[in-house]
C-alpha cells in the first residue's frame, strides 16, 4: 500500500470513527498540500497551517496557531 494513501485513511478513521480532530502544521518548502489536507480536520484553513522554515517571522504565530487548536486558547500551550 502506498504510504500516502495509507495516511490518508488512518486520518480518516481518526477522524470520522474516532472523532478525532486533527491539527497538521507543516514546516518545509517542499510540502504536498493536497496530502496535509486530506490529513487535516475539515475545514482546512482552521487546521492546516504552513510554515516555510524553522527561521522565518510566521515561526512566532503558529504557537497561537496550535494553542488555539489544542486547547482553545483558554490556557497556555505548555499547560495544555
Amino acid at each position: 500500500m502506498h504510504a500516502t494513501f495509507q495516511t490518508e485513511q488512518e486520518a480518516k478513521v481518526l477522524r470520522e470513527k474516532h472523532h478525532v480532530t486533527i491539527v497538521v502544521v507543516a514546516v518545509g518548502p517542499k510540502l504536498q498540500r493536497a496530502e496535509l489536507q486530506s490529513m487535516a480536520s475539515d475545514p482546512d484553513c482552521e487546521y492546516l497551517s504552513f510554515v516555510e522554515n524553522f527561521d522565518g517571522p510566521e515561526l512566532s504565530g503558529l504557537a497561537e496557531f496550535v494553542d488555539s487548536k489544542i486547547c482553545g486558547g483558554r490556557v497556555p500551550i505548555l499547560n495544555c
